[in-house]
């Protein structure tokens, strides 16, 4: 005999998987204290988020990753240094875009605020590291120059 509905055993087991998740995850669960306390420097730093779904600002971890892949602007054939530039969303916050490495790029201000918000540009990130940009006239722009060796 059954003691649990259906739907009830479904809920125990997100509960017992999110338990669980929480024991090994995060820089106090039981992965982080393994790192800190088994490996050598510079591995047993504490671990930071490269995704945390939706924010309104852009944690500095993303920010240092995405600055180290792209080391500049990402706008086809722009050589703006990643000191000019802002983090943008691939999608808008408000459309769902999600705060992670995968989604977000380097743009100068120029391409950020004029062709992307301004002019209608559309930029993609391909998964080796180089983009293409579309505009709101049909023009396509690709970035053909190889990935980093700290791409990705």
């Amino acid at each position: 005999r059954q003691r649990f509905t259906p739907d009830a055993m479904q809920a125990l087991r997100y509960a017992i998987a999110r338990l669980a998740i929480d024991f090994v995850s995060g820089p106090a669960g039981l992965a982080g204290w393994l790192r800190t306390t088994l490996l050598a420097p510079p591995f047993n730093t504490p671990s930071l988020p490269l995704d945390i779904g939706y924010s309104d600002s852009i944690p500095a971890s993303i920010r240092r990753a995405v600055q180290l892949r792209d080391r500049g602007c990402a706008w086809p054939r722009c050589g703006r240094p990643a000191a000019w530039c802002d983090v943008h969303h691939l999608q808008h916050k408000k459309d769902g875009g999600k705060t992670a490495v995968s989604e977000c790029v380097l743009l100068c201000q120029f391409h950020h605020d004029i062709c992307i918000h301004r002019r209608g540009w559309r930029l993609i990130l391909h998964p080796d590291g180089t983009t293409t940009a579309y505009g709101p006239e049909g023009q396509v722009l690709h970035s053909h120059s190889p990935p980093t060796a700290r791409a990705g």
